[in-house]
């Protein structure tokens, strides 16, 4: 086959999904997650609304220009309908399905992509930063500042890749434009998932400390965007056994915390997904 070398990160996460499970005690997995505390788990599924409701309006901000008026509930519509792509597809390349939406409603090639890169970089940057204060709490200064380093490495490039490409100062423009308010709303959104993910654990009866599992929760984040499986399929799942084990964490309550993010998110995004999709097929011209 040719070009096999493209193809082959994307079956890394789930060959470790796979080797994990078949390493696990699926009973005590199994028990894990039907112990599980159902209160904690409904509370955190309600949770989703309202992150998806932060990131539409983030995205309303974004692509309010002259030339496009949208009200906040089609725009949301918008944004919620590609969620499925965007979490099934690894590094949520899917999510530039937005991009002929926008197209659709009259912005032009460039500008469509240039919003929907936009909005997305808030959040990898927001990750970026935050990841490298937790390297620093879990691992220490220097590892952290040798981490920077190689993320500092890894922007520079995108910068260098976006200026190629002419898009590097009209994503900037944008970001810009209204920056203060796209900030917020990228906190708020943060919160609010660190926040779930806070009562989720719960339900699993993890009793990690806050500070290293808030940390967890932001590397792990950040590896699931690596391009090789879908809802972190694997990636999640190792990261977190490993930085549970040193607190005595079971490898079934992990595992069945880390499953159920993916699960939970998955009902979550087929529910909201579906209904907003629905609703952009039906809406009249």
């Amino acid at each position: 086959m040719k070009h096999w070398w493209r193809y082959w990160p994307k079956v890394i996460g789930i060959a470790l999904f796979v080797w994990i499970l078949s390493n696990t005690d699926r009973q005590a997995l199994a028990e894990a997650m039907t112990e599980a505390d159902m209160r904690y788990i409904l509370v955190s599924l309600l949770l989703f609304p309202v992150i998806y409701s932060v990131k539409a309006l983030r995205w309303h901000a974004l692509i309010q220009t002259k030339d496009l008026h949208m009200r906040f509930s089609d725009a949301f519509h918008m944004y919620c309908s590609t969620l499925l792509l965007g979490v099934v597809t690894p590094g949520k390349a899917g999510e530039a399905a937005r991009i002929p939406l926008l197209r659709k409603n009259g912005l032009s090639m460039k500008r469509s992509i240039i919003v929907t890169i936009a909005d997305r970089l808030f959040d990898v940057i927001t990750l970026g930063i935050l990841s490298v204060i937790a390297v620093s709490l879990l691992l220490g200064t220097k590892t952290a500042i040798i981490y920077g380093c190689g993320g500092a490495i890894c922007g520079l490039g995108l910068i260098q890749f976006l200026r190629r490409k002419n898009l590097l100062q009209d994503i900037l423009f944008e970001a810009s434009r209204k920056a203060p308010a796209l900030t917020l709303l990228t906190g708020i959104n943060w919160f609010v998932y660190f926040l779930q993910m806070v009562v989720l654990s719960r339900a699993f009866g993890l009793n990690v400390p806050l500070i290293p599992f808030l940390s967890s929760m932001v590397l792990s984040g950040l590896v699931t965007l690596l391009p090789i499986a879908p809802l972190g399929l694997g990636t999640r799942d190792g990261v977190l056994l490993w930085f549970y084990e040193p607190y005595g964490i079971a490898s079934a309550q992990t595992l069945s915390f880390s499953y159920s993010i993916a699960a939970l998110t998955l009902l979550a995004i087929t529910v909201v997904g579906g209904l907003s999709f629905f609703s952009l097929q039906t809406k009249r011209p």
